[in-house]
């Protein structure tokens, strides 16, 4: 009998446990995370990969009233989902949002919060880092931090593809290895923007509102990187100003052989393509240094592609998305004027669609003319992303700010002198001393001096 009853026991232990549903097999993109931003009363999407047919919901919750809004979706045959909701208006309320796999919980995103989110990229002067610039030196020095209020999204300006960053994807990325979100107080801020940061702060204060930034931007690059291939073989005058920097796909090659800096779609498809869920009110741009030997009217083709194409992404209908843009620095690489030709030029962009273009100055001093900033990397950023932020109030905000730096609107030649007019001067343009500064003039010859 005892020998019955312990074959008994051993048959019973030995038999699994029944489960009431099954284990979630849904992932969520890792472009989200605890502590994000999305754009307020935006199309928040969420994106994934599930079960082929699986139901995914969503909740959003805040802690006073529970479950604010609910959404759901199919997963289609390859398990690929995207679920969606229209997000509340901004402010400072704390929200989670739980995912569900036919019902039962596989993500919850805490400290997600809504507000005004901006995309920051470019080449070295956008990516130069906090710890760098002088005042993110003083606050790493002493103990300064930033605002809860804003959120940062930070990328590896070179992210990892195939095991390996110079390794460069042909299709456009659904993810960016080792990406994240955190917050101004976070010690991680010193690996953001310094353009970045202090453009979010200021504009956090200003609207008073939280501020989130899609930081992702690489030293060196030309604007041929982060323009998307389908736009560029849909147009012949594009294609012929990309240049050398079109491969086509036969000639692609993911072996690192490949230019991370300039051959077309490398950086968009690492750093922009995947953040296509995001609908960011605009973007800060900080490019050019790496263009600047091209011929006049080349980097405008590329440019009005880049932006166009960024309005797509990010879903604006019928209308260009908002760039703010940075003239570039008072410096060169043999060629003493290539600079000053190619900021002339984004005067020029400017003026094409000023109601969505803004330019401002890089100089390390408010709109002052110094021979100290002669330089290829000013490292005071505070200046340059607060001018930044004080023209997207007057771009996007309706604020009665001036939303681009001075541009020339004509010219008279009178008495052996110029006499220049100008668009968006604010009160008033002074100068300083005897001597005005910064202008160069050119005859039929096109050969440009010093004005004196």
């Amino acid at each position: 009998m005892l020998c019955v009853l312990l074959s008994l026991c051993f048959v019973f232990s030995a038999a699994p446990l029944s489960v009431s549903a099954e284990e979630p097999k849904a992932v969520l993109n890792n472009i989200y995370g605890d502590g994000m931003l999305f754009q307020q009363k935006e199309e928040v999407v969420l994106k994934g990969t599930a079960s082929s047919g699986a139901e995914i919901h969503c909740e959003l919750k805040d802690s006073k009233r529970g479950i604010v809004t609910k959404a759901k979706t199919m997963a289609n045959k390859k398990g690929g989902f995207a679920v969606s909701f229209t997000a509340p208006k901004g402010g400072y309320e704390n929200y989670t949002i739980t995912l569900y796999e036919n019902g039962v919980a596989f993500r919850t995103l805490k400290d997600v919060v809504f507000g005004e989110l901006w995309l920051a990229s470019g080449q070295s002067n956008m990516q130069l880092e906090m710890r760098y610039s002088v005042t993110g030196k003083e606050m790493l020095g002493n103990g300064t931090r930033g605002s809860k209020n804003v959120r940062y999204f930070y990328s590896d300006p070179n992210p990892v593809y195939n095991g390996d960053a110079n390794n460069l994807p042909y299709y456009p990325q659904t993810e960016i290895p080792g990406c994240c979100w955190f917050d101004g107080t976070d010690e991680r801020i010193f690996n953001i923007s310094g353009i970045g940061f202090f453009f979010a702060e200021k504009l956090q204060k200003d609207l008073d509102m939280p501020v989130g930034l899609l930081s992702g931007s690489l030293g060196g690059s030309s604007i041929k990187a982060w323009v998307p291939r389908d736009y560029i073989e849909a147009d012949k005058t594009l294609k012929k100003a990309i240049g050398s920097g079109y491969v086509s796909e036969k000639d692609w090659k993911e072996d690192g052989s490949l230019s991370i800096l300039g051959d077309c779609t490398g950086m968009y498809n690492k750093k922009i393509a995947p953040l296509e869920n995001f609908r960011p009110s605009g973007m800060i741009w900080c490019q050019g240094e790496a263009d600047s030997s091209w011929d006049h009217g080349r980097y405008t083709t590329v440019f009005n592609a880049l932006q166009k194409s960024y309005s797509d992404l990010f879903g604006y209908e019928n209308e260009l998305m908002p760039v703010v843009v940075t003239a570039l620095c008072d410096f060169s690489f043999g060629d003493m004027d290539a600079f000053k030709r190619l900021s002339s030029e984004f005067s020029e962009m400017q003026q094409m669609s000023p109601e969505t273009r803004s330019l401002v100055s890089l100089s390390d001093i408010p709109l002052t003319f110094s021979l100290e900033t002669q330089v290829c990397h000013p490292t005071e950023k505070k200046p340059s992303g607060e001018r930044m932020a004080y023209a997207a109030q007057g771009l996007v905000y309706g604020k009665d700010n001036c939303a681009c730096a001075p541009v020339i609107k004509s010219s008279e030649i009178k008495d052996g002198s110029i006499y220049i007019t100008y668009n968006y001067c604010g009160d008033t343009l002074k100068a300083k001393g005897d001597r005005i500064y910064g202008f160069t003039i050119c005859g039929k010859d096109g050969v440009y001096l010093p004005a004196e």
